[in-house]
Parts: C-alpha cells; sequence; structure tokens
C-alpha cells in the first residue's frame, strides 16, 4: 500500500485509475461523485466494456444519462437494475436470495454476480487520526463490496459537503483519495501518522 500522501489525486483525476473491462461500484451519484462521473464522460471515447453499478438518488444526472447511451458503458442503477437483470440472466434463480429489507443487504450478491473489481466511494472530510467519517449504510456497503474477492481498487472521494458522523473507514482502506481543486484538506494528509519519518523508515 502507497503511503496517503502519494496516493492524493485530484477527484477528476480518479478516473484516469478507470481501465476497459472495469466493473464499477459507485457509493452514489452526488457531490464528488457527480465530479468523477463527469470525468468517466471525459474518456467514454477510449473506454470498453465498463460496467458502472450505481446507487443513484432522487436527482437526474447528466453525467450518468450521458454514459447511459455510451456503447463503451453499462450503467445499472444498483437497487433495481442490477438486481432485476442478475435473476433474469441466471440459469438457476435459487442462487439468488432476495430480501425486502435494507437494500445494502442485496450488495454482495450483485457485486459478485458481476465481479466487481472496482470500488467508489464518497466519503467526508479526514480527521487526524487517519479515518474517513461515513454514514453507518456507507460503512456497511463498503465493507461488503470491498470484502468481494474481485475487488482491487478502492477509489475514496472526500467530499466536504458530507456530515461527519460516529463511523468511520481508514485511510489506508482506499489506494486512491481523490480531493477537489485546491487540496484544502492537503495538510491533513501530509501530518498523518503514516507520513512521519518514524513511519516511513518502518515502511
Amino acid at each position: 500500500m502507497k503511503k496517503t500522501y502519494e496516493r492524493i489525486v485530484e477527484t477528476r483525476d480518479t478516473a484516469e485509475h478507470i481501465n476497459s473491462g472495469d466493473v464499477v461500484w459507485i457509493g452514489g451519484t452526488e457531490g464528488t461523485a457527480a465530479d468523477f462521473l463527469a470525468a468517466l464522460v471525459q474518456r467514454r471515447d477510449e473506454l470498453e466494456n465498463v460496467t458502472l453499478l450505481v446507487v443513484t438518488d432522487d436527482k437526474p444526472n447528466a453525467s450518468l444519462d450521458t454514459l447511459r447511451h455510451c456503447g463503451g458503458f453499462r450503467v445499472l442503477s444498483f437497487y433495481k437494475d442490477a438486481i432485476t437483470e442478475s435473476y433474469r440472466e441466471s440459469n438457476n434463480s435459487e442462487r439468488y436470495e432476495f430480501v425486502t429489507s435494507p437494500a445494502v443487504k442485496a450488495i454482495g450478491l450483485v457485486c459478485r454476480h458481476y465481479n466487481v473489481n472496482t470500488m467508489v466511494l464518497p466519503v467526508c472530510q479526514p480527521g487526524r487520526e487517519n479515518r474517513f467519517a461515513v454514514s453507518a449504510a456507507q460503512a456497511l456497503s463498503a465493507e461488503i463490496v470491498s470484502s468481494c474477492p474481485t475487488v482491487t481498487k478502492r477509489i475514496a472521494l472526500v467530499d466536504y459537503k458530507l456530515k461527519a458522523t460516529g463511523t468511520s473507514l481508514p485511510m489506508d482502506s482506499f489506494d486512491v483519495i481523490g480531493l477537489n481543486g485546491d487540496f484544502k484538506t492537503r495538510d491533513i494528509f501530509d501530518n498523518s501518522q503514516e507520513t512521519k519519518p518514524a513511519a516511513e523508515a518502518a515502511a
């Protein structure tokens, strides 16, 4: 795992870590996630066979709508389309366990069916304890997605508008950390424990 400060990029540059053939789970479409999707739109002519499993909200997203109509992208709204299509494509419907309470329980089912290899998660800005605050639902879904055996890339999108909660995830859970524009929390990363000389010497 790279040191934290070596993994920081601008949010729009996190899309550079998506490759043709990737299956990407995106935990939201607002804020920094919208910036990530907009950056994917800019790469639509160079990427092929990319599947996006997206946790959509109630607001329309122009970038997502554009990607839905790009030949190189397949977009599935997580809580409806992906589960329905997974069931339809299966030769053995008994393989799937459908639930009627918290939809988050179906995440593992869908991610394994599509062989998700990349997780993209909006998170609150970090604290000095080297952790990102997230909602309880985000933490649970991140744990489920991240534990899928096919997942090899984990991308955090720092969203300054998200409200911090009591639940958090360690920075080291992510391979890439996306920050907006002026890197206004860069000092937190540069002063984090793992960047101190003693920690670097031990790495």
